[in-house]
């Protein structure tokens, strides 16, 4: 356990919801608000707030940042998802070029989701999951897998994506989905306190999971190598208040990411 210090400087002015957060150089962050659909340059020296790009279509423009990555040489990479693109900031923070980044891929059924990582040389991870999904009865019906692939892309390339390891998916099942005219119902039985598998890129590309079920840390180096630590731990029983607890704030965040729609 690591107790952290009393934080040495504030921000006054809140984020509606930070999404991604990249340390640019010391004593200045770059944030991604989620709710905002901005990418703000915090400096905690000068307190201030400098709002990176704006909402558009054109290079330095966005609408739904969804991923932000440093490469060598200090460029930046900002995924727009609404897009399907990645926007290219150089290192003085001036727009770049950009380019397209496909969420689904339809030879594979497969679609790109959160967490959106990259590394130093370019290579952008996120999840992947095959999509199921038709109509019954005016309705739409989909199914969501217990696993999904952790994929590496290259978006400078043609290689497609290399699935690198299966993780757990936190949800899993049949949601209903009922559509009357232009509005969408989605209801989504809540999984509650599953195991899941979480996951990191390192700058040099290796991928670390921690696998929820035996707390073992799984390191995947970017030629494939796998090596493992197992974490020791004591079980700690979870309580009705765990469960109302973690309730709570599945609606929280549930609520938060509904102001994005």
């Amino acid at each position: 356990v690591r107790d952290l210090p009393k934080p040495s400087r504030e921000i006054e002015e809140p984020f509606s919801l930070v999404s991604g957060a990249l340390e640019l150089k010391p004593n200045q962050v770059l944030a991604v608000d989620g709710t905002e659909a901005t990418v703000t340059l915090v400096d905690f020296a000068k307190g201030t707030k400098t709002t990176l790009g704006r909402n558009g279509s054109g290079p330095g423009e966005y609408r739904m940042p969804a991923g932000l990555f440093r490469l060598a040489g200090d460029t930046l990479w900002l995924f727009d998802a609404m897009q399907q693109r990645l926007v290219v900031f150089n290192p003085d923070l001036t727009p770049g070029t950009t380019m397209p980044l496909l969420i689904f891929d339809q030879s594979t059924t497969t679609a790109l989701t959160a967490p959106y990582l990259g590394d130093r040389k370019g290579m952008v991870y996120a999840s992947a999951m095959v999509i199921t999904a038709g109509r019954s009865g005016g309705n739409m019906q989909m199914s969501i897998p217990d696993s999904v692939g952790v994929v590496r892309v290259d978006p400078r390339g043609k290689a497609g994506r290399t699935e690198l390891a299966r993780v757990r998916f936190p949800t899993s099942g049949k949601p209903d989905i009922k559509q009357n005219g232009t509005s969408i119902k989605y209801t989504m039985a809540y999984p509650g306190l599953v195991f899941s598998d979480p996951w990191t890129v390192f700058p040099d590309g290796r991928i670390a999971i921690v696998r929820g079920a035996t707390y073992t840390v799984e390191y995947i180096t970017p030629e494939g190598k796998k090596t493992s630590t197992r974490i020791a731990y004591d079980p700690i029983k979870v309580t009705a208040a765990d469960q109302k607890a973690e309730m709570d704030e599945a609606k929280r965040v549930m609520a938060e990411q509904g102001k994005t729609v």
